[in-house]
């Protein structure tokens, strides 16, 4: 399809004429009577379609010219800015303003730059704004969304959102939504607890992990046994229960019921700078206790953290407990919405030299994906060699569950972060195994 006419076709469906304007046209036209002219219902309709192609131009233009969007992009991924395409669509609710600014898709995945402000001037908005993972866009399944950049002058603060596991988004109409925002987060960046570590003990009340919930693997077989002590670190974290287990100083922590209150601990030796070279190495687990999963709800949750460091009884003395740790702020509820149309993409399908490996293998410009892939999807590779000898090698897919079809065949799929001009592919090479080439 040409590619000039589809963005016409797509250009021109979003726009909306007034029934005003249209009846304006008509009575200038094919409902006036004119003295030297024969003006058909025909030539009307051109007219008016040429009026749409002028305010669609126009539109258009200017989007091409202010280049202020793909500027703040291009500073981060100058790479991918120059083929996405640009939205610049806006929607302001309690004071904060989203504005979509560019995105680049295909049938499945969709790649999008966004940006939110203050417009009140709160202070609401920085590089510690939290989305609470509250964003998506119609029909993927799998989200990321990455902090770029924060402008104290403008007071913006940039984000790429990455979604995948979507089928059919080519041309569509698509929303892009927030619901929830978290602000001004407090964060204790490392600092010294003035805990008395003299209070361990070497044989502390202890339970097998097995009688708990964790959210995480297991990290440990034996914990110690919850909630036997309450020293408070701050308001909103205490020490549960400290001592040593098999010859390591486990620290159980306990959080109380928030969002996303979470932080680190570390044991740094005295007398000297905190740094990571002078802490000692640990190991950590999540647990549930019945308590914690009763006042749980609502996305608000209670926890405890268990840490385990490597260091005897007999070196405990030479070192202090520090903390890292993050409170919740200000949360904004509302509905932040942004409509837009996803442009037409193309596709590079495989099926032949596929044996034994996979039923399909689609290439886009910024994904790919493989459908009835046969073996173990953490085995799965691809190489994509371009005209130029560059090279893009692909090892990590996310595992689209709801398209699996059996245990031995997956549907695996990924977002490259780059953009690939798939007529300018030399081969492509799977597991090893040549499955194109030009």
């Amino acid at each position: 399809m040409n590619k000039m006419k589809s963005h016409m076709d797509d250009t021109l469906s979003d726009i909306i004429i007034s029934s005003e304007l249209k009846e304006n046209i008509l009575n200038s036209t094919v409902n006036k009577p004119s003295k030297n002219h024969h003006f058909s219902a025909k030539r009307a309709v051109c007219l008016l379609a040429a009026i749409i192609l002028i305010f669609s131009t126009v539109t258009t233009a200017f989007a091409s010219v202010n280049p202020t969007a793909n500027n703040i992009v291009y500073s981060v991924n100058p790479q991918l800015a120059q083929f996405l395409y640009p939205i610049n669509k806006t929607c302001e609710k309690q004071g904060i303003r989203l504005t979509v600014l560019e995105a680049i898709n295909d049938d499945r995945n969709i790649i999008a730059y966004f940006t939110l402000e203050d417009t009140e001037g709160k202070g609401r908005v920085n590089e510690r704004l939290d989305l609470c993972d509250s964003y998506g866009v119609d029909g993927p399944t799998v989200y990321n969304v990455s902090f770029e950049s924060y402008d104290e002058k403008t007071g913006k603060a940039l984000y790429c959102m990455t979604a995948n596991g979507s089928k059919k988004m080519s041309g569509k109409m698509n929303s892009f939504k927030i619901n929830t925002l978290m602000s001004n987060k407090k964060i204790y960046n490392y600092f010294n607890t003035d805990f008395d570590l003299s209070i361990v003990k070497t044989n502390p009340q202890t339970a097998p992990m097995s009688d708990y919930e964790s959210y995480s693997n297991n990290v440990f077989d034996t914990i110690l046994l919850p909630d036997t002590m309450d020293i408070a670190i701050t308001d909103f974290v205490s020490v549960s229960n400290i001592g040593f287990i098999d010859g390591r100083l486990h620290i159980q922590t306990k959080w109380k019921k928030s969002f996303d209150n979470h932080g680190w601990f570390a044991l740094s030796e005295k007398g000297k700078s905190f740094s990571e070279e002078n802490t000692v190495s640990y190991e950590m687990q999540y647990i549930h206790t019945e308590e914690d999963k009763k006042a749980s709800g609502n996305n608000y949750f209670v926890k405890h953290i268990e840490y385990a460091f490597d260091i005897s009884p007999e070196d405990l003395e030479k070192y202090e407990l520090w903390a890292n740790l993050t409170e919740d702020g200000e949360f904004i509820e509302d509905e932040w919405k942004v409509d837009f149309r996803l442009a037409k993409s193309d596709r590079l399908e495989l099926t032949d030299n596929l044996e034994n490996i996979a039923e399909k293998v689609e290439i886009s410009n910024i994904g790919l994906y493989i459908e009835k892939y046969q073996g173990n999807p953490e085995d799965c590779t691809v190489s994509v060699k371009m005209k130029d000898n560059s090279v893009f090698n692909i090892s990590t897919f996310t595992n689209n569950e709801s398209e699996n079809y059996s245990n031995t065949e997956w549907s695996l799929s990924t977002v490259l972060g780059s953009y690939i001009d798939i007529n300018e592919i030399s081969s492509v090479t799977m597991n090893g195994k040549i499955i194109y080439e030009q």
